[in-house]
């Protein structure tokens, strides 16, 4: 079966109560050419072991708990939607070189900065930080 779960390439988990990403043989862990994931509506509060996931191109944890980005290391990732979490600051996306789409809304983040943010996404083209708390640019 680890065989047959390798070729996937589009995994969605919407809604299923999930609290955590990868724990010791997960399936994830059984996906490594795993290009699409979408865990929205579900209780993760962390990234776990994402960092394994080199060929995601787009992943999605809208609605979820989580508080802060721990240092994503994903070098293909272009697309990164974490609407309605529980975000405060734009820290831990450093390791994002190719991120083009950075969605935030509906989090709680006051400051929005170039700094915060990592001077190393240079390839980021669109940047969505509505319904947040913004008091400073």
């Amino acid at each position: 079966m680890t065989s047959e779960l390798s070729k996937i390439e589009t995994l969605s988990l919407m809604g299923k109560k999930l609290t955590s990403l990868i724990s010791g043989c997960g399936l994830l862990r059984r996906m490594p050419n795993i290009k699409e994931l979408n865990l929205s509506n579900n209780k993760i509060a962390g990234f776990g072991q994402l960092n394994e996931l080199k060929s995601l191109h787009s992943l999605v944890l809208n609605g979820n708990r989580i508080k802060e980005i721990n240092n994503l290391n994903l070098p293909v990732l272009t697309n990164l939607s974490l609407d309605r979490n529980f975000i405060s600051k734009l820290t831990g996306l450093r390791g994002l070189k190719k991120l083009e789409d950075l969605s935030l809304e509906g989090n709680l983040i006051t400051v929005a900065s170039m700094q915060d943010l990592g001077y190393n996404l240079v390839s980021l083209k669109e940047l969505s930080l509505g319904s947040n708390k913004i008091t400073a640019v």
